[in-house]
């Protein structure tokens, strides 16, 4: 089927769109047999879109992109992809409202919330954003949002979260949930990058929830939808980690974590208890599990996870030892790396690897074994769709600004981000290879307001259909 509407195209975008074709074959069958052809076409006539957009508004007269692109930092040309009056709309129908409160200027934003997680349903509601800055300076030192969603589930919820940036490299979160029935959620973090000027660095952080939503579909590669099960977790945790920068970008890091859960009957309707459809599976009804790791990082990114420019990449070794306290023993290791590369002023590309393997007795409590699944590892699938003792992970990302605004008279994008997974679990390193491989693939709409906060929708496709996130922040 031909595009009827290519010859509306400057000369590079019509040769774009008849490439669709050869894109489209050299995608891997499997691929190929969850997307049907239009659904392609589709994808690539956006992306050639988005990059004829670009040539079109590129200022080739300016170096500042060139430098911009080097660094991942710096002032860029603000012309927008889209039509200045859709922009004027845009800031039109911005509903901030601003107002003083002890000496401070604070930002108020009015966000729907919708949520299509396949685990927990449909969900919508309404967030208020309170974003206060310093008046001297526009530095966002606190963010306050209380929330209302309403869920078939658990019914009526109220949320609120604060996040306080005292000082440069310091951020507090407080985080509270309990719904009309079952959920319920509490969350304490303390981060300290660096500590008073010195090359250490710590956090901590500790939380309890009462989660309903969780599933299992059994332990392995392949695991049919058919296997799903349900159940509530309740889950106590405390956590810290501290490292030390060495040799510049190096880091070196102990990570100690206690987990006390105890798993219970579900509350979904139609859909088995795990406790039932598997029984005596490991770490139910209850677990203790104290895990003490330590890890080598190198770090190059400007901005940590915001950046647009570097390298991370990490190794890491762990061990849970019941004379640490565990019901059960096991060790393991693991390793990720991630590199993010600009492509022009507007769009940069992020590419991650990653693999972990676990080791030690059968009885390993099943909640603690690599998985894959959920909003930031194979985004096509509900969180726990796959457990097993090793996951193996590829992901990959383009970014594209697609129009910057003021909103807070802070730096925001607006931004649509087609990614593409590939990962499996496996019991052992002899089971590895591509046979059993998963793939995802979809895109997501995000909004960046620098320094440090996103709100994103990601929409992903894998052979169990469409899934949707909201969450705030990148899934890597």
């Amino acid at each position: 089927m031909r595009l009827v509407t290519k010859r509306a195209f400057t000369p590079v975008a019509a040769s774009g769109v008849d490439s669709a074709p050869v894109i489209i074959s050299a995608f891997p069958s499997g691929i190929r047999r969850l997307f049907p052809a239009r659904v392609f076409r589709a994808a690539w006539l956006l992306a050639v879109l988005v990059m004829e957009a670009g040539v079109a508004n590129a200022a080739p007269e300016s170096s500042a992109p060139v430098e911009a692109e080097k660094s991942g930092k710096g002032k860029t040309d603000e012309t927008p992809f889209i039509d200045p009056r859709v922009m004027e709309l845009l800031e039109r129908m911005n509903p901030q409202r601003t107002f003083e409160a002890g000496g401070n200027r604070v930002q108020f934003v009015p966000v729907p919330v919708f949520d299509l997680d396949p685990n927990e349903g449909p969900t919508a509601g309404a967030m208020g954003i309170f974003l206060v800055q310093r008046r001297t300076t526009n530095a966002i030192i606190g963010i306050i949002s209380p929330q209302y969603t309403w869920n078939g589930i658990i019914g009526h919820t109220g949320t609120l979260d604060y996040q306080g940036y005292f000082r440069p490299g310091s951020k507090v979160r407080l985080y509270g949930s309990i719904a009309e029935r079952v959920y319920r959620e509490a969350m304490f973090e303390l981060d300290q990058n660096p500590i008073f000027g010195t090359p250490f660095f710590a956090s901590l952080r500790a939380s309890y929830i009462n989660d309903p939503y969780r599933r299992f579909y059994g332990t392995g590669a392949g695991t049919p939808a058919s296997g799903q099960s349900a159940f509530t977790m309740e889950d106590y945790h405390a956590g810290g980690r501290v490292g030390v920068k060495v040799l510049g970008a190096f880091n070196l890091v102990y990570e100690g974590e206690v987990y006390r859960t105890r798993i219970k009957p579900d509350v979904i309707p139609g859909v088995p208890s795990t406790l039932a459809v598997y029984p005596g599976l490991p770490g139910t009804p209850k677990s203790l599990t104290v895990v003490h790791r330590t890890a080598v990082e190198m770090d190059t990114r400007p901005d940590g996870e915001f950046s647009r420019v570097g390298t991370f990449m990490r190794m890491y070794g762990y061990r849970s030892s019941e004379s640490f306290g565990s019901d059960v023993g096991y060790w393991g290791w693991g390793g990720e790396a991630l590199h993010l590369r600009p492509f022009s002023e507007r769009v940069y590309g992020v590419v991650r690897g990653l693999v972990d393997h676990v080791y030690g007795s059968s009885a390993i409590p099943f909640m603690r074994l690599p998985a894959l699944g959920g909003d930031s590892a194979l985004r096509g699938f509900g969180g726990g769709r796959f457990y097993d003792n090793g996951r193996l992970l590829f992901q990959a990302e383009v970014r594209v600004a697609l129009v910057r605004l003021n909103w807070f008279d802070v730096e925001s994008e607006v931004r649509l981000d087609p990614f593409f997974e590939m990962g499996r679990v496996f019991h052992s390193s002899g089971d590895l290879g591509f046979k059993d491989m998963e793939y995802t693939g979809g895109v997501g709409w995000r909004l960046e307001v620098r320094p440090d906060i996103l709100v994103r929708v990601d929409f992903g496709f894998s052979r169990d259909g469409m899934v949707a996130f909201v969450k705030m922040g990148y899934p890597f």
